[in-house]
């Protein structure tokens, strides 16, 4: 190869090396650079902060500590110094995203309640208050319709019916706040085991009472364990909401209702056949106590309240006229709904 093709291609090349490092300069400009400068920024006495009460104005001194991205040649007419990304990129690609893997139970909440895992002693809990408000409501109805045969075993008039009943709702307006009370001292779930164990077992006993005056105590027994129960249970589905974290306990309640429901409906099958009014209680109350006696392990373990020197303290005046009108309203109540409810299987034989 003669000196002239030598000289033009050591020309081009020359050319190239060139024309290659004037438009990456001007790709840098265009693009408002892509390096990160150290030392040039300028932010001394910039500062105009001052005010009635103070004179900061001028006083800050950040002047060549921070970075700044710019072009290169930017950075070297400033004497600055070319440093790394001071904030790289996590990841070079975008993660994919991958959903959790689903273990056990979950229970979906609405956009205001986050999503909870539920394990197996929570979802036993559930099944287990469910199983104790449905026992409630079929032993209840279960007693209920056999109301007129006492009525004929002890030769009772209308009056002295009513007023013998009346022993239930009583037993229960004492019983409920003293059942408060052993709640704290005991927990809910030992409250609950005793009061549904003893509702069971107590159920059949007005029916085989030989006088009128034990008739009344056995129904002010029936009446007070059935409204410890009622307090107690309560407790323990407010205990299961809790760990649910999401409004659940109007399906207790649905299943109180079921219970009544049913033992109703078994009583009516009972008295339609030649099943005695002892044998069907007594079948009612074996049954409740065996499925209680397996259902009962899963309740909620709520810890006693706090021990206070104080337990009961007297209200004020205001207090006191208020919780009687509230006792007398609810006493009404409970009257109303027990005679209601006690005086139409005598209506209807």
């Amino acid at each position: 190869m003669n000196s002239i093709s030598k000289g033009m291609l050591i020309a081009g090349a020359a050319a190239s090396l060139l024309l290659s490092g004037s438009v990456t300069a001007r790709a840098d400009e265009k693009m408002g650079g892509d390096i990160y400068c150290s030392g040039i920024n300028s932010c001394k006495g910039q500062g105009a902060c001052a005010g009635g009460g103070h004179g900061c104005a001028g006083k800050n001194s950040c002047k060549g500590q921070g970075v700044t991205k710019t072009t290169k040649a930017d950075c070297d007419a400033k004497h600055g110094t070319v440093v790394p990304d001071p904030h790289p990129a996590k990841y070079s690609t975008p993660r994919p995203w991958t959903p959790a893997p689903c273990r056990g139970p979950r229970a979906s909440v609405g956009s205001h309640m986050a999503s909870v895992s539920l394990d197996a002693s929570t979802v036993r809990a559930r099944r287990a208050v469910a199983t104790v408000f449905f026992l409630n409501g079929a032993v209840l109805a279960s007693w209920i319709p056999h109301i007129p045969a006492v009525k004929a075993v002890h030769g009772l008039g209308d009056g002295a019916l009513g007023l013998v009943l009346l022993a239930m709702a009583a037993g229960a307006i004492v019983a409920m706040p003293i059942a408060g009370v052993l709640i704290g001292r005991l927990g809910s779930r030992s409250m609950t085991t005793a009061t549904a164990v003893g509702l069971a077992i107590t159920v059949p006993v007005p029916l085989v009472a030989p006088s009128v005056p034990l008739l009344a105590a056995a129904l002010f027994m029936l009446g007070a364990l059935n409204g410890a129960l009622d307090v107690s249970m309560n407790v323990q589905a407010l205990a299961v909401e809790a760990r649910y974290r999401r409004p659940i306990m109007s399906s207790f309640h649905a299943l109180f209702s079921l219970g009544g429901l049913v033992g109703a409906a078994g009583a009516a099958l009972v008295m339609t056949s030649t099943v005695g009014d002892r044998a069907h209680l007594l079948l009612t109350s074996a049954v409740a106590s065996a499925t209680l006696a397996f259902v009962v392990r899963g309740l909620v373990t709520t810890p006693p309240a706090a021990s206070v020197e104080r337990p009961l303290a007297l209200p004020g005046r205001g207090l006191v006229a208020l919780g009687g009108l509230a006792l007398v309203s609810a006493a009404c109540v409970v009257i109303a709904f027990r005679g209601g409810l006690v005086q139409a299987p005598v209506q209807l034989r």
